[in-house]
C-alpha cells in the first residue's frame, strides 16, 4: 500500500507542478513588461527635463536589455544591424525600444527582428500586398507567441520601413 502511494505521488507530482511553472513564467513576463514601462517612463521624463541626454537614455535602455537577458552587455547581431542599415534604419535600438513598448519580450527581440526583415523585403517587392505570407504569420503567432495586435504593429512598421519613411 505504501509503495503504491509513493508511485502515485511520483507520477502525479509533475502534473500538479506544471501549472505553477506556467504561471511563474507568465508572472515573470508581466513583471518584465511592467519593469520596462517604468524604466521607459522614468528615462523619458529625465530626457524631457534635461537631466540626461537622449544618448544616455539609449545607453540605459541597452543596459536594461542586457540585464534582462542575463548579460553584462547587450548582444549585437551585426548581420541583422547591417540589413537594417541597408534599409535606412540607422538605429536598431530605437526599433527594439518600440518593440518593447508593444510588450514584446527581450528574449523575443532577435526572432522578431529577423521576421520583421522578411516582412520588410516582402513589402519592398510588392508594396500593394494586402496580406502577409501565411507562413510568416504562423511564425510570428505560433513560434514566437505574438498577439494579433503585436503582429499588426509589425506589419505597419514593415510597411513604413519598406517605403523609406522610417523614422516617422
Amino acid at each position: 500500500m505504501k509503495n503504491s502511494i509513493g508511485i502515485l505521488l511520483v507520477f502525479l507530482t509533475p502534473i500538479f507542478s506544471f501549472p505553477q511553472n506556467e504561471l511563474s513564467v507568465e508572472r515573470d513576463n508581466i513583471s518584465e513588461i511592467e519593469r520596462w514601462k517604468g524604466i521607459r517612463k522614468r528615462l523619458e521624463i529625465a530626457v524631457n527635463k534635461g537631466d540626461i541626454t537622449k544618448e544616455e537614455a539609449d545607453k540605459r535602455y541597452q543596459n536594461y536589455r542586457a540585464h534582462v537577458s542575463g548579460k553584462k552587455i547587450e548582444h549585437k547581431d551585426l548581420v541583422l544591424e547591417n540589413h537594417f542599415l541597408k534599409l535606412g534604419v540607422n538605429d536598431i535600438s530605437e526599433i527594439k525600444n518600440n518593440l518593447l513598448d508593444q510588450e514584446i519580450l527581450v528574449a523575443q527581440l532577435d526572432s522578431v527582428l529577423g521576421g520583421l526583415l522578411r516582412l520588410i523585403y516582402q513589402f519592398k517587392t510588392d508594396s500593394e500586398l494586402a496580406q502577409i505570407n501565411p507562413r510568416l504569420q504562423n511564425y510570428f503567432r505560433d513560434r514566437i507567441g505574438l498577439t494579433h495586435i503585436q503582429i499588426n504593429y509589425l506589419i505597419t512598421l514593415a510597411r513604413v520601413i519598406a517605403s523609406g519613411s522610417y523614422p516617422y
